[in-house]
């Protein structure tokens, strides 16, 4: 699956540290989009030896 980011999704990849907080609608691509963030960090050997990558994710889905 290719994943192509609209404008505010693009804005979010361009992170370069510190903390980061998101807020969005449901299904706005949240989850997604921090995943492709997390890879890109990873991938970019940004990382130093200790250093680690943590999302948290809260959601209040309610199931009928």
């Amino acid at each position: 699956m290719t994943f192509t980011p609209r404008p505010s999704q693009r804005e979010i990849l361009k992170y370069t540290g510190g903390k980061l907080g998101i807020s969005a609608v449901p299904g706005s691509g949240k989850t997604h989009t921090l995943s492709a963030l997390a890879a890109q960090i990873i991938s970019s050997g940004q990382l130093e030896p200790e250093q680690e990558v943590l999302i948290v994710i809260l959601g209040n889905e309610v199931s009928c």
